[in-house]
């Protein structure tokens, strides 16, 4: 197998995993939209400062040593998402829509 054989072999399984994490991003935006609704009638903070550090850290820990670090800034990254999302549904103008 030549270089740009195993390239697009590798391409094509990255596209794959790609396509996963879309969906699963896709799912995790809609039940965000969940938790604002539930936040929203509760009059609570769309932060919960524990909460994402609990989550980044057990993102970093689920990827073991090697990628401990970009795990936890992914989950930060996706956080910081489900938070601007809550902010969005939960401003004046706009009804909530999870």
């Amino acid at each position: 197998m030549d270089a740009q054989e195993s390239l697009r072999t590798l391409r094509a399984r990255i596209d794959g995993i790609d396509a996963e994490l879309v969906a699963l991003f896709v799912e995790r935006m809609k039940l965000s939209g969940q938790v604002a609704a539930v936040k929203g009638a509760a009059r609570l903070p769309v932060l919960d400062e524990a909460r994402e550090r609990a989550v980044a850290d057990r993102a970093a820990e689920l990827a073991g040593e090697a990628y401990r670090d970009e795990a936890s800034r992914l989950m930060r990254t996706v956080m910081s998402l489900s938070r601007e999302r809550q902010n969005r549904l939960l401003s004046p103008e706009r009804e909530v829509n999870p």
